[in-house]
């Protein structure tokens, strides 16, 4: 496939090329070098909504499966390099499931005192910076209301603050 500059991207049907490629392919080189693409994209936060749309986290959890739920699944080279790339796409994408639970901020409150409180656990554990400017704009709002959701928004929020300072 050519690549083009993001100017001329059109993602969502790039994306689709892909997984159509994968699917049809009868190559085993095509579907690595498919599948590793696939994994590289999920880094950049701009395609999450076309992997959510797509359910690309569906074909790499597809491939997963097998060789997590059987114990006497012999692996192959072929069958090892597609695992590497369908976990190190999953991993690239797990980011999104958290930014996905804000979408239900005005849901329960059990779904967002375990989302704040993960995200506070997170950057806790790792001392790093994952909060973008929408999401921080979301959580000052959510810190603004009662009750303990918003102590948790403004316990994560005062977490990166000091994360910023260091």
């Amino acid at each position: 496939m050519k690549r083009r500059s993001n100017y001329g991207i059109n993602r969502l049907h790039h994306l689709q090329r892909l997984i159509q490629e994968f699917e049809n392919t009868d190559s085993e080189n095509n579907k690595r070098q498919v599948l590793a693409n696939l994994a590289n994209f999920g880094y950049d936060f701009n395609n999450f909504p076309h992997f959510n749309t797509l359910k690309i986290s569906d074909l790499f959890l597809g491939i997963l499966l097998p060789y997590i739920l059987s114990r006497d699944c012999i692996v192959t080279e072929t069958d090892e390099s597609l695992i590497e790339f369908a976990s190190a796409g999953l991993c690239n994408t797990c980011i999104d499931d958290l930014y996905t639970l804000f979408r239900f901020k005005d849901s329960n409150q059990k779904i967002m005192s375990n989302f704040l409180a993960t995200l506070y656990y997170i950057l806790e554990k790792d001392s790093i910076n994952i909060l973008r400017s929408d999401i921080l704009k979301q959580l000052r709002g959510i810190r603004e209301g009662d009750g303990y959701v918003s102590k948790l928004a403004h316990l994560v929020l005062k977490k990166h603050e000091s994360l910023i300072k260091c």
